[in-house]
């Protein structure tokens, strides 16, 4: 019995010790960092260093041997801002703009921020990357123009992101991501270039609404002439029946009235000749009056 309750004391400190143990030299990586093991000679990419690296997962130091630092890898926004940098053409112009910037996660980039980066302060690393970045940002602005600069910001951006790739990696560093935000100048230059092509705009809808009123015209053109033309013919017969109405009333035939006009007096006499047959008191009075 005294042997069992042995064996238990025993057990129940080892498992103290060994989690006490566990705790002080386990570590576990979280994914969104990189731990680095000081203190023993490990290759990297065909080159031995002084170090090993964890990243994701755990692993234990060796104590007395080992040391352990982390490095951060989640984003840091910067951002970058250029004042009277010289673009083409030596316009001095403003930028501003927002970079994403982190450390790299992969080797061999990794090898060149563990070097450089390792027990640095957070703040220090971002101050070096924007100073790099304005300086790659004011390279990119002497090879473009104003218009270029503020017509194809994606481009602008592009050409960036090339020129300053190459430095970050060289620190341990990448660009994820890097957005100009505003680009302006002090002497009024990009105003003007806006006046103008506001100016050139509303020429074109002007010339544009030309076009578009002598389509119009052009389509009402036939049936202009047509009503022009029933206004002449309309304007030559009743000059007709004018002209026949003088000579009418200057003793002139029938005729020379228009045929209608003709046809009527022509049937006059008919309707007068029928009223005396249906009255036949007319005829009568008409006697007696010859009487008298």
């Amino acid at each position: 019995m005294s042997l069992i309750i042995t064996l238990l004391v025993v057990a129940v400190v080892f498992g103290i010790v060994l989690s006490m143990v566990l705790t002080r030299f386990l570590y576990i990586c979280q994914p969104n960092e990189v731990l680095v093991f000081s203190g023993g000679q490990r290759a990297s990419v065909g080159r031995k260093v002084g170090y090993r690296i964890i990243k994701g997962g755990r692993a234990l130091r060796i104590p007395l041997l080992e040391t352990v630092d982390s490095m951060d890898l989640t984003n840091m926004p910067i951002e970058v801002a250029v004042q009277g940098a010289y673009s083409k053409g030596g316009i001095p112009v403003n930028v501003h703009g927002i970079a994403n910037v982190k450390v790299a996660g992969e080797q061999p980039v990794l090898d060149n921020a563990i070097e450089r980066f390792l027990g640095v302060d957070r703040g220090r690393i971002m101050a070096i990357a924007k100073d790099t970045l304005e300086g790659n940002l004011r390279g990119v602005l002497a090879t473009l123009t104003p218009e270029e600069l503020n017509e194809d910001k994606i481009k602008f951006a592009q050409s960036l992101l090339a020129e300053a790739e190459d430095d970050l990696r060289r620190l341990g560093l990448e660009l994820d991501t890097l957005k100009i935000q505003d680009v302006s100048d002090d002497v009024g230059y990009l105003d003007s270039i806006g006046r103008k092509q506001s100016g050139n705009l509303i020429d074109q809808g002007g010339l544009a609404g030309a076009v578009r009123a002598d389509h119009g015209m052009q389509l009402a053109r036939p049936d202009l002439q047509r009503h022009v033309i029933g206004h002449a013919q309309a304007a030559e017969f009743l000059a007709q029946v004018l002209n026949a109405q003088h000579g009418v009333s200057h003793g002139a035939s029938p005729a020379a009235l228009p045929p209608r006009r003709s046809a009527r007096r022509a049937r006059t006499p008919r309707r007068a000749r029928a009223a005396a047959q249906r009255s036949p008191s007319s005829a009568p009075t008409g006697r007696r009056a010859n009487f008298r």
